[in-house]
């Protein structure tokens, strides 16, 4: 399945009355649908990201909200 992704930038994500800004945005085909929390490596350089949110559009479009793990302490 293909999916679209977003990358969000955490930086100043705690900050009051402020949304998290899109880093980067991407497609990737995974074997099936992840769920929110789940943990996924990505890419040649085996980036580490966790599954903030799955956004489901008309169409059937799904949107994966991605943090970078390593932040979290994968």
């Amino acid at each position: 399945m293909e999916f679209h992704y977003d990358i969000l930038d955490l930086v100043g994500l705690h900050e009051p009355g402020k949304e998290p800004k899109v880093k980067e945005s991407a497609k990737i085909s995974l074997p099936e649908k992840p769920a929110k929390g789940e943990k996924l490596i990505l890419g040649k350089k085996k980036r580490k990201f966790i599954v903030h949110d799955v956004e489901h559009y008309s169409g059937g479009k799904i949107n994966l909200v991605l943090m970078e793990a390593d932040i979290e302490g994968y």
